[in-house]
């Protein structure tokens, strides 16, 4: 007879019935890993079920900061993913939406703070060559 521990350590794996992302696209994406030589076809769904929860503890998270309670916006997943450093993989990929007129004010601020900084560099180089000189007199 079997007891409950023994059911326990053994536990079944039917996952591929409950999964609704693609397998093909999963495996194709983890063989990309140059790291990877073999992956098992338990291994994908594993994978493929954890993503599953992922996206669905996103999306709570995403609605629960919407105002409003029947749909999330990119606007409210922008927030979740860039207000949490958890998160901070997917900080690029879902950034946070500024205006046009905004990120060029920035980018203009960034060329003058960079233009600051290399002329400083050109007063470090000269003296750098005036001491090389003078050593070699």
């Amino acid at each position: 007879m079997e007891t409950q521990e023994e059911r326990v350590d053994t536990p079944e794996l039917n996952l591929s019935k409950n999964i609704s992302l693609p397998i093909t696209k999963i495996k194709m994406i983890m063989k990309s890993s140059p790291e990877v030589a073999s992956i098992s076809q338990e291994s994908v769904q594993l994978i493929a079920r954890a993503t599953e929860m992922f996206i669905q503890h996103l999306a709570l998270l995403a609605l629960r900061n919407s105002n409003d309670a029947y749909s999330v916006e990119y606007q409210d997943l922008a927030e979740v993913i860039n207000g949490r450093n958890t998160m901070g993989f997917l900080h690029d990929i879902i950034p946070r939406k500024i205006k046009a007129k905004d990120y060029l004010e920035m980018m203009e601020d960034d060329d003058e703070s960079d233009e600051c900084d290399y002329d400083d560099d050109d007063d470090d180089d000269e003296d750098d060559e005036e001491e090389e000189i003078t050593s070699d007199l």
